[in-house]
């Protein structure tokens, strides 16, 4: 890095210059051209200023955006690159903080975030069905529980089912048929004790868990049908 002065530096309209010599808190960096400070000591001293006022920081950032709407547009447009590494490189330090950025992002943007999704589907499919066949690998509980829930809503059912009850309700059976107390954890139903086409819906004390025989043996029968012991048999 070539040495330079500050009277220099200014002649070439530089912003920055080096002087090779440690600043009062032993940095040995570039200096600020408009004020002779050290870069560094500027920088630690707006990241102290920041932490202590955040609200006053986001206030004066929102203000400086506002009034210079044209300068970072001509930046974005001459330093696309640059800019793309540097958010990519932040992203990968960052993953929670990027994570939280995005989904309050999503919150406060809902329409244009939705249009974004579609937009990207349509012009993606086959990374989108790889990315959905994955998904449901990856989660069988939570997939199963989103077409329940999708069967239940075409059935005039509102409520429902969290993701998480189905596991609940796998443990609190011990894995067994409620009926013939057969193991279920490779395959198994989500059965109404009251019907839905009898009135019943999506509360978890309506549910129970059965082997594909014993629910469609059951079919549209009520609890009070002594249904346990004929399916038993």
């Amino acid at each position: 890095m070539k040495i330079m002065a500050r009277k220099d530096a200014k002649a070439a309209g530089l912003t920055r210059y080096y002087t090779g010599k440690p600043c009062p808190r032993s940095h040995i960096t570039e200096r600020m051209t408009s004020s002779g400070r050290c870069h560094q000591c500027t920088h630690e001293d707006k990241m102290s200023s920041r932490n202590r006022s955040p609200e006053k920081h986001r206030e004066y950032m929102a203000s400086w955006h506002d009034k210079n709407k044209d300068f970072e547009l001509l930046y974005r447009k001459e330093n696309v690159e640059m800019i793309r590494q540097n958010s990519v490189k932040w992203a990968k330090e960052n993953p929670e903080k990027c994570s939280e950025n995005a989904r309050l992002w999503r919150f406060k943007n809902i329409d244009r975030a939705d249009e974004n999704r579609r937009k990207w589907r349509r012009e993606n499919p086959e990374r989108m069905a790889f990315l959905s066949k994955r998904w449901r690998e990856n989660n069988p509980e939570k997939q199963r529980t989103i077409m329940f829930n999708r069967n239940s809503a075409s059935r005039g059912v509102r409520l429902a089912v969290k993701h998480g009850l189905l596991e609940e309700m796998m443990n609190s059976q011990s894995s067994e048929c409620a009926y013939c107390k057969i193991n279920i954890s490779d395959e198994f139903h989500v059965d109404h004790l009251v019907p839905i086409s009898k009135g019943g819906g999506n509360l978890p004390q309506n549910l129970q868990l059965l082997c594909p025989t014993c629910n469609l043996r059951k079919g549209a029968m009520m609890p009070e049908d002594s249904i346990r012991k004929e399916l038993a048999l």
